[in-house]
């Protein structure tokens, strides 16, 4: 057994593929961060121009409301009936809470044309002073469906409001937008649908060759014709390559979280994500969809993640390996990699996120934020549970098929 962990060690250490993608890998990071970089740097400005072309819409709705009122007052004037009246004071009101929200827009315009850090509660009280004008107007049937206010639904406002008064009521700083590359927010992101295939990726491509390797360059003949079951051979490469692969891989992202905190900052662990406190033991359908979920700090959060995050990276690598087992051919598990990924996405074209479909997906959760926040069917247990079950399937599986594979050595 020595001599094979020290087989299959060498090989890792010595595999220029592994090297390029793990630089790859390393690269990807560093984009992620660039591209979210750049929106941040560009956020404020085009916030701005959102809000002016808003206020110019509300402007409009703003002359036609007050349009109507003036035709219902004249009315009002020459019939004097009760019903006339009632429309007039519903006119009204529908005037004032349009007018209030040109101001509070504007009011935003003009401190996002010169937001710094030091004017952050300013805004924050100006969104919440806003969201909960925006609320009552909802409330009180005062936003058509057809207004520029009505492309934002009540329960969005109810989750920024909720954010912005857990800052400003904690004074916790926030961030410039959400897509500052702060050390927290990274792994915040990195733990989102499409960044975590990233890290999905890199696992596969470092799993590919873990057999097929051996059989394209002949050393299987001498490996398989050693005294060693073939369960142990079995047992090391799998061992050896998950545990490499996730340190490798986690070493890269605490690496990069590192480099960030000192070039960036760390963040506040105390910054409020939202979390379904529920969903890691009970039976979730959809339920955030129309409820506002609680707030936690964001260091509970990321605790919640990292079982998922391993077990997930057990799977991933479990399923590349046991490609690479069956297809006996690097290229055919990296085809394999690139059709599995495109299923992934026709299936979430294709499916709903309520089909029963996704209780059986594994890479239905790949966003751990899904899990965690109850987009996912099932409890965040009951998708460990399945992780779990899959791997221990797949190795099951591979173990069976290198069993009954002739690998004796010798002349092919």
């Amino acid at each position: 057994m020595k001599g094979i962990l020290q087989f299959e060690c060498l090989k890792s250490w010595y595999a220029k593929k592994n090297l390029f993608v793990l630089l790859v890998f390393l690269a990807a990071l560093l984009a992620m961060i660039t591209y979210n970089t750049i929106l941040d740097n560009n956020y404020w400005a085009n916030l701005e121009e959102e809000l002016n072309r808003e206020r110019a819409l509300i402007e409009v709705e703003e002359q036609n409301i007050f349009d109507d009122l003036k035709a219902t007052r004249e009315v009002a004037q020459a019939v004097g009936t009760p019903e006339v009246y009632a429309e007039v004071e519903a006119l009204e009101k529908c005037a004032d809470f349009i007018q209030r929200q040109r101001t509070y827009n504007y009011q935003q315009a003009m401190l996002a044309k010169e937001y710094t850090v030091d004017i952050a509660p300013e805004m924050l009280e100006l969104w919440i002073a806003r969201d909960l004008h925006l609320l009552n107007g909802f409330e009180d049937g005062l936003v058509e469906p057809t207004s520029i206010l009505a492309k934002t639904t009540p329960l969005e406002v109810e989750k920024r409001l909720a954010v912005n008064q857990a800052l400003f009521r904690d004074n916790i700083e926030p961030l410039n937008s959400p897509y500052e590359m702060t050390a927290t927010n990274f792994l915040y992101c990195l733990s989102s649908f499409p960044w975590i295939l990233i890290v999905v990726v890199t696992l596969m491509m470092l799993s590919m060759d873990l057999f097929s390797t051996d059989t394209e360059g002949g050393a299987y003949k001498i490996l398989y014709s050693q005294p060693q079951k073939r369960s142990i051979i079995h047992m090391v490469k799998f061992m050896l390559n998950i545990t490499v692969s996730i340190l490798l891989v986690t070493g890269l992202i605490a690496l990069t979280f590192s480099v960030l905190s000192l070039v960036k900052g760390l963040g506040d662990v105390n910054y409020p994500v939202f979390y379904m406190k529920g969903s890691y033991t009970s039976m979730v359908i959809d339920s955030s969809a129309d409820t506002v979920l609680p707030l936690v700090r964001w260091s509970t959060y990321i605790a919640k993640v990292i079982p998922i995050y391993l077990l997930l990276s057990c799977f991933v690598l479990a399923l590349t390996g046991t490609a690479s087992l069956l297809l006996g051919s690097t290229a055919n598990a990296l085809s394999a990699i690139i059709c599995l990924l495109f299923l992934d996405y026709s299936f979430r074209i294709l499916f709903p996120p309520s089909t029963n479909f996704y209780l059986v997906w594994p890479f239905a959760a790949l966003g751990f934020q899904d899990v965690l926040q109850g987009f996912y069917m099932g409890s965040a247990l009951a998708y460990l549970s399945l992780l779990g079950v899959s791997t221990f399937l797949l190795l099951a599986l591979s173990l069976i098929v290198l069993k009954k594979q002739d690998l004796k050595g010798g002349l092919s």
